[in-house]
């Protein structure tokens, strides 16, 4: 979430008498914060589907991916050099994609270039050859933001981009990912999605965790929840330079764990009032749980004295023991709502 280093405001580059313009569609939906869309993988794909013949929307994604419900905290190994890390909660993980793929008819194609600064030069054709064919489609910014690339103009490209709106960008500018909608199929059917979106909220909540490329560990769930208050409890312990780094994947996740429990709970509820009758009752029940979660999550855009993020107008100099206290608690009470819910969750697939 800092200033990008490329690209220039799609309004102040007017196209050339030379310059072709292509567009998939004027009415790809913009992306902004704030706008309930945080996790910016999701916020895109949204996006995206939304020019196709199936679209989804962000709550829709965020259930079926198991993104609405899971909450994740990287942990470095052990004398590893980075101990925290900002992927912590983003959403353009295998596991995460292969759900949605399943869900939505659509195989992404995933081409990550980490080690390989400098965009995708060698796929403008094949970008191009997206856009002619109607599908947009994902690709980092700078920031490692995810962005909807709908449309070129000459030899750039014209991305939605979550901090600065439309772009004109060289392909070389594209940061380190790149998706493109491959095969399609038949999207899962309401039922199924309702049942595939439960069995990832409560096979997450359980789930422990896995070991990431870089020395250290991806924990979910509740075991994500523990080690992310334990780090709280014992940041004092720290070197100087780990605290800080702590930071920012701090009020990071916590804002898009909020984000997440309020797609939740619209999505509970939607599917509580399309079933009707008992299985209606449970899904509004589950859904009144992560709302009263969310209003006492609340409290960091209310009062701004937890989860020091930007829009708290605080800083890392803030962030005291007292404040940590309070955010534990907090926590504690992510882990014991989240429990409920998934034990719920889970009575509930049994009669579906």
């Amino acid at each position: 979430m800092s200033e990008p280093s490329s690209g220039e405001p799609l309004s102040a580059m007017p196209a050339s008498s030379s310059d072709a313009t292509v567009t998939v569609s004027a009415s790809v939906p913009d992306l902004r914060w704030g706008t309930d869309r945080e996790t910016t993988y999701v916020g895109a794909l949204a996006s995206a589907l939304s020019v196709t013949a199936h679209p989804f929307t962000y709550d829709e994604l965020m259930a079926a991916s198991g993104l609405a419900f899971r909450t994740r905290w990287w942990r470095g190994a052990s004398g590893a050099d980075q101990q925290f890390c900002p992927s912590s909660p983003v959403g353009e993980f295998p596991r995460e994609m292969a759900r949605l793929d399943r869900a939505i008819g659509w195989v992404q194609q995933v081409d990550v270039r980490f080690d390989q600064p400098g965009g995708f030069p060698d796929r403008l054709d094949d970008i191009k050859g997206s856009i002619e064919a109607g599908l947009p489609l994902l690709a980092y910014n700078q920031n490692i933001n995810v962005g909807v690339v709908y449309g070129f103009q000459g030899e750039r490209l014209m991305v939605k981009d979550y901090d600065h709106g439309d772009l004109l960008v060289r392909v070389e500018e594209l940061g380190p990912m790149l998706i493109m909608l491959g095969d399609a199929g038949p999207p899962l059917g309401p039922d199924a999605w309702l049942k595939q979106a439960l069995q990832g909220a409560v096979g997450d909540y359980s789930d422990e965790g896995y070991d990431s490329t870089k020395p250290g560990r991806y924990h979910t769930g509740a075991a994500a929840l523990t080690q992310w208050m334990a780090d709280l409890e014992h940041w004092r312990e720290f070197e100087p330079d780990r605290q800080r780094e702590m930071f920012h994947p701090h009020w990071w996740t916590f804002d898009c764990l909020y984000d997440a429990r309020r797609a939740a709970a619209r999505y509970l509820h939607a599917e509580g009032e399309r079933l009707g009758g008992s299985l209606g009752v449970e899904l509004h029940a589950i859904a009144a749980l992560y709302e009263g979660l969310i209003k006492e999550l609340g409290r960091s855009f209310r009062a701004k004295d937890v989860f020091l993020g930007p829009w708290t107008e605080r800083a890392y100099e803030d962030w005291t023991d007292v404040v940590r206290a309070d955010e534990r608690s907090m926590l504690a009470r992510v882990k014991a709502v989240d429990g409920e819910a998934a034990t719920r969750m889970a009575a509930l697939l049994s009669r579906l």
